[in-house]
């Protein structure tokens, strides 16, 4: 995952909190974080190192949201937040764009699935290739974000007294959102055009 969405998420509310408050007014919230499972139909790629890249294995990533999932019960965190890249691609790239979208659907509502498995709020940030193959409505349609309205891509919750930020930097320079959807104005769009709107921090 390219997108800094989610290191916003992470840094901005842990130490907004710290730096604002007095020291016996400082709160500690627990919670766990989990990124770029990239849940698909690929095989694991060879462990080659390439420029700015790790090989990427993909074969395990629904068992490892499983195992997160349990490990942060057992550790009774105030909630999860999952920080984009939730699933890839299908891997045979030659199905209609209605079968690849069906395909990446799936992914997503087998990922959720297992993420469901942690008895608590959990969270999303947005992803370069959660949209790679349907729009960010569809996506959002598949996602839960607790206590926050159907559709958000960017929101704020509060925790044990913390305030926490979720931005969504998947818009292109022209302003237009990420889309997989073939012929829309947010198709075709590259991980290093990358745009925190200024809606959203304004």
């Amino acid at each position: 995952m390219k997108n800094t969405s989610a290191i916003i998420f992470a840094i901005a509310a842990a130490f907004s909190c710290a730096g604002t408050t007095q020291a016996a007014e400082i709160k500690l919230v627990s919670f766990g974080l989990i990124t770029d499972t990239h849940v698909c139909d690929k095989a694991d790629q060879a462990p080659v190192m390439t420029v700015n890249a790790t090989a990427r294995y993909f074969t395990g990533a629904l068992a490892k949201i499983e195992a997160f999932a349990q490990a942060m019960n057992k550790a009774n965190v105030a909630f999860v937040a999952e920080l984009g890249d939730y699933t890839d691609n299908p891997v045979n790239s030659k199905l209609s764009y209605e079968q690849r979208k069906a395909a990446a659907v799936g992914f997503v509502d087998a990922a959720e699935a297992r993420l469901a498995q942690f008895k608590g709020p959990r969270y999303h940030v947005f992803g370069n290739h959660d949209a790679e193959q349907m729009s960010k409505a569809d996506y959002q349609a598949h996602i839960t974000n607790t206590g926050i309205a159907a559709g958000s891509t960017y929101y704020s919750f509060n925790q044990g007294g913390v305030h926490f930020i979720v931005l969504d930097a998947g818009f292109k320079a022209d302003g237009n959102a990420y889309s997989g959807v073939p012929s829309t104005p947010g198709a075709g769009y590259r991980w290093d055009d990358a745009n925190v709107p200024e809606s959203e921090v304004s």
